[in-house]
């Protein structure tokens, strides 16, 4: 019995010693990044007395070499509607590394700084997707896949969209087929 209380007492003496040094070295188990030290690319987004009256909110995202990764944004946005950065704060500065314009979505990598997938939306060009990848110095976009909408519902690129058109007019859904094609070629039906 006295060897299993010796062990428990041991190990416990051993962790505290350990979350001792790793909180002298600096490092804590919830990164933060306050508002002065943002970059002057986040900051310069917003001028004017508009930069005195906005609050901003950052999201720990993960560690990387240099330092920490962090998601910043206005309060009070939806990343579909505002801005977003992905910040890096290190031991000597902080940089803006990616601009986030619509939502977005974070993927783990084998690396240390994720992959990022974008989605934007506007009226004239339908969804684009976009991705961007770290190459070791910076994001590069690696992918962009623009899909058209109608009603509201994804149908796909053009050829996957003609190709629903072509299936919902074979199926008698006309008005589908029409919507479809007047979206996507621009055809004016009367």
């Amino acid at each position: 019995m006295t060897g299993s209380r010796t062990m428990s007492l041991v190990s416990s003496l051993l962790f505290g010693l350990a979350a001792f040094c790793w909180t002298v070295a600096g490092e804590t188990s919830n990164p933060q990044l306050s508002s002065s030290e943002l970059p002057s690319d986040v900051l310069d987004n917003c001028t004017g007395t508009c930069a005195e009256e906005v609050e901003y909110r950052s999201r720990w995202v993960g560690r990387t070499a240099q330092g920490d990764l962090f998601v910043v944004g206005r309060s009070g946005c939806t990343p579909a509607n505002c801005t977003y950065w992905l910040v890096e704060k290190g031991v000597s500065s902080v940089n803006m590394l990616l601009e986030l314009n619509g939502a977005f979505t974070l993927h783990p990598f084998a690396g240390r700084y994720p992959a990022v997938d974008v989605r934007t939306r506007s009226e004239e060009e339908g969804v684009t997707y976009l991705r961007f990848e770290w190459n070791g110095e910076k994001y590069n976009r690696t992918a962009t896949r623009r899909v058209y909408e109608v009603n509201g519902v994804e149908c796909g690129t053009r050829e996957e969209c003609r190709a629903a058109a072509e299936h919902a007019l074979k199926a008698h859904q006309v008005d589908r087929a029409l919507r479809i094609w007047q979206r996507v070629d621009g055809v004016s039906w009367i």
